[in-house]
């Protein structure tokens, strides 16, 4: 009985101190009250031939996201709040072992989670009774999602054995769970592509055919054929019993190396360059006319040499992509083709990537280190301060900007296109791209504001979760208002609405632009 209160003791005292945490009880009512708004949708659009299945298949894919984007980075805390809080140093020497630790930090993580399953579980009953959904599948989804949250539950819990931040712990955890989902769809569209070349077909095949073997074990591809009208086939064991496995293999490597990562935890010094190489550093370069942007530049964006690499990198990329779809034969290759290629690489690729980057990293060494204080003591506002970092750091975009340009340059078709539809109907155009660059610009901010209050690059993840759940919840309201006024809309009235949704967007984008100036006031005070 004592190794077992031995054992268990984290996990008690994390109970007790999440029922005292208003977020805890947040989190749950919120995800309840969301699928609350589904039950009135669905009471609201009576058409629907399976009203049972429709609330029940948002209710369920309303969880796999929550899991894909919030379990990640609540178990990617697990360790790391005790690095950052210097007290897993102290729970050593108490004699507390990897696995009492990682047991009572990650326990009541998961009681938590099921927890909000058991809450939904009226919904769910009521589902059934509406028609459209068995039993059996509703049981399927659940164990399906669960197995699915115990698998990235344990990966994030393994990114927090190794990071010393929760940022990076975060960070890693949401990249492993991207790639668990994109990477096998972005090789299927890969080796498809080059199946069609002689020289590449047997490779392709085979990993096409190794491809094959993992979508049975995907939750992406399981849920629509659970929630499929008919559907007979028993609970997805191969797909539970893969994502338990390699949970537990992902739990077991987190014991197995948590001393290699944690020996030296409280004695890891911060990482300063010599004194010779800052003097040298500091001999060579030369302040600009605003030296908040150049520091921005030299040690937010990388300076020239940063720029030299991406611009090799870039180069590089592109050249090989379009040598590999060219079955690696110099003749088969064009240059409108490499600028095809170059422009889609860098549009939905890099592009987005280096600007969300650099957006979320613009306050957060200062907030982190605690140097904003020393900032707003420069002859300078806050505004002002805010624009030469965030500028200095854009400065960076240079050289994917630049290849994005050259491949426009060469191939401007998508660019006439978008001139024609204009042209043929400016007023919808103009409000297709008046709510896009409202939903980009809103997710900046986003990015930016959570950056600087939670202090943390995982603001990436946050941002777009936040963003998702709120529209998602301002649209079903209108939509609940509308069907249940009885008012007809005419179709007229699109333009209209489409208008609106842009005014809230920019009223909401407005909003945190003035508010994350009053919290770099705040934190520079704090500091």
């Amino acid at each position: 009985m004592s190794m077992l209160n031995k054992t268990f003791a984290l996990t008690v005292r994390a109970l007790r101190v999440d029922s005292r945490n208003l977020s805890p009880h947040l989190m749950r009512a919120g995800l309840c009250f969301f699928v609350f708004i589904f039950l009135m949708s669905v009471h609201a659009e009576l058409r629907f031939q399976a009203p049972g299945r429709t609330l029940f298949g948002w209710i369920i894919y309303a969880n796999t996201v929550f899991a894909s984007f919030v379990v990640p980075m609540l178990f990617a805390t697990a360790i790391t709040e005790e690095k950052e809080e210097r007290t897993l140093a102290l729970l050593q020497i108490a004699d507390v072992s990897p696995f009492t630790l990682l047991i009572g930090k990650s326990l009541p993580r998961m009681l938590s989670l099921f927890q909000i399953f058991i809450i939904q579980l009226p919904f769910c009953m009521l589902a059934i009774t509406l028609g459209g959904v068995s039993l059996e599948q509703v049981l399927s989804c659940y164990m399906a999602v669960g197995a699915y949250a115990f698998f990235i539950a344990c990966v994030g819990l393994w990114c927090s054995v190794i990071f010393r931040s929760s940022a990076s712990a975060m960070g890693m955890a949401g990249i492993l769970v991207l790639a668990y989902h994109l990477l096998p769809l972005i090789l299927h569209g890969i080796f498809s592509m080059l199946s069609m070349y002689p020289s590449w077909t047997p490779i392709s095949l085979k990993v096409i055919q190794g491809l094959g073997y993992f979508w049975p074990t995907s939750i992406s591809t399981q849920l629509p054929i659970i929630l499929s009208p008919g559907y007979s086939g028993g609970i997805p064991e191969k797909q539970i019993a893969v994502n338990v496995i390699t949970g537990l293999v992902f739990f077991l490597l987190s014991q197995r190396t948590f001393q290699f990562f944690n020996r030296e935890i409280d004695s890891a010094p911060v990482r300063r360059r010599s004194q010779k190489t800052s003097e040298k550093s500091s001999r060579r370069r030369r302040a600009w006319g605003s030296a908040i942007l150049w520091k921005e530049f030299y040690f937010g964006a990388g300076g020239h040499l940063y720029l030299i690499g991406k611009f090799v990198f870039y180069g590089l990329t592109v050249l090989l992509i379009s040598l590999a779809i060219a079955g690696w034969q110099w003749s088969k290759m064009n240059l409108e083709y490499t600028a095809v290629i170059s422009t889609n690489v860098m549009f939905f690729l890099f592009f987005p990537l280096e600007l969300v980057l650099t957006i979320a990293r613009v306050f957060y060494p200062e907030v982190r280190d605690k140097t904003l204080s020393s900032l707003v003591m420069l002859p300078l506002s806050i505004r002002q301060l805010a624009y030469s970092k965030i500028i200095g750091g854009l400065l960076g975009l240079i050289p994917v900007l630049t290849y994005l340009s050259l491949g426009l340059l060469i191939h401007p078709d998508p660019l006439q296109s978008i001139w024609k539809e204009f042209q043929s109907s400016p007023l919808e155009m103009s409000l297709v791209i008046l709510n896009i660059l409202g939903q980009i610009l809103l997710y900046l901010h986003g990015v930016v504001w959570l950056s600087v209050r939670m202090n943390g690059l995982w603001a990436i993840f946050a941002a777009g979760i936040i963003q998702y759940f709120v529209m998602l919840f301002i649209g079903l309201f209108f939509m609940l208002m509308i069907a249940y006024s009885g008012v007809s809309i005419p179709d007229q009235a699109g333009q209209f609405i489409a208008f609106l949704a842009a005014a809230v967007v920019f009223a909401f984008t407005l909003f945190l632009h003035i508010n994350t100036g009053f919290q770099l006031k705040q934190k520079a005070a704090q500091a």
